[in-house]
């Protein structure tokens, strides 16, 4: 029989029942759907804003915006610069709820979290057919496992704990 984990007791000094801490791929899994559930609506943000940016670039460019004129290369480039953004700011916010929260190696966990948050992202996307030439799937599947890798990592470094450093600091004079 497994053993129950219990929440631990804000302010509860004695503890009865030994603490079972999660594994280390625990905290991956759970990192990785972390991104990813956040990511999904800061896509949506990203995809709505980039129109709204679109619509503002081409008045300014040609005077008139039709939705014809919405396909342009600044456009593309616009909308993937805000959907890659949202994606390194859910990777980087997992990583950091990692690290504060959770596993003992973080940087090392927040890293394989945001990698295989990218894969499973990319995974997503080519089941449903969306990734036509193999070209641009591999070159998606590269961009968002390093761009989810190395934000979710500077996250870790950013949550961890750092050690109260009041206690070690001299006592100041009136």
């Amino acid at each position: 029989m497994a053993e129950k984990r219990h929440l631990n007791v804000i302010g509860s000094s004695a503890t009865t029942e030994p603490v079972v801490l999660r594994s280390n791929i625990q905290w991956v899994v759970i990192g990785t759907l972390l991104v990813v559930l956040t990511w999904l609506p800061l896509a949506m943000l990203g995809l709505w804003l980039s129109r709204l940016g679109t619509w503002g670039i081409e008045v300014a460019l040609r005077g008139s915006a039709t939705t014809a004129q919405w396909a342009g290369p600044s456009a593309q480039f616009l909308a993937l610069a805000l959907i890659l953004g949202s994606f390194a700011l859910a990777a980087y916010l997992g990583g950091w709820f990692i690290a504060r929260f959770g596993a003992t190696k973080s940087t090392l966990i927040a890293w394989l979290t945001g990698g295989l948050a990218g894969a499973l992202v990319v995974t997503i996307a080519a089941a449903a057919g969306s990734l036509s030439p193999w070209i641009v799937g591999v070159v998606a599947y590269m961009t968002l496992i390093f761009v989810g890798a190395i934000a979710a990592s500077w996250g870790g470094r950013r949550g961890q704990r750092q050690p109260n450093t009041a206690s070690l600091m001299p006592p100041t004079l009136p």
